[in-house]
């Protein structure tokens, strides 16, 4: 492509950098043409994954309650330099597709509302079990 431009008048420079363009749209569209849907309005997705049992949880639930300890894990995820608190809420499917958190079933329907969306959400598994991730920053 440097070639075409620096062999040719404005023109043929013109038309060089509109086909560097496209090679590089094109570049693009290739690489992350099998990136999950909804990754970013105009942002190239990130292939990152964080592996739920790399994190280091500490079971936090009510042991007289559905699900015991484990029905709520708490550990800390890093997202570039932030620190967030991950909650993991065990969960299970009930008749005509509703979800709920075996314990703290309030808290996922506050995440419900506040992100506008509607359950059943995508879930992780950790130790056999289905959980529902939420995060948020730690305080400063």
């Amino acid at each position: 492509l440097q070639n075409e431009a620096d062999e040719g008048n404005d023109d043929d420079m013109s038309q060089a950098f509109d086909r560097a363009a496209e090679v590089l749209d094109a570049a693009i569209t290739d690489a992350f043409s099998d990136a999950p849907s909804g990754s970013g309005a105009g942002r190239a997705p990130t292939r990152d994954r964080i592996d739920p049992a790399g994190i280091d949880w500490t079971a936090c639930g009510d042991p007289d309650e559905p699900g015991g300890e484990d029905a709520q894990l708490l550990g800390t995820v890093w997202i570039g330099s932030t620190p967030f608190h991950a909650l993991a809420l065990q969960v299970e499917d009930q008749d005509g597709g509703i979800q709920t958190a075996l314990q703290r079933d309030e808290d996922l329907g506050m995440a419900m509302n506040a992100l506008g969306d509607q359950s059943p959400y995508e879930t992780v598994e950790i130790d056999g079990r289905p959980y529902v991730l939420l995060l948020s920053p730690h305080a400063r």
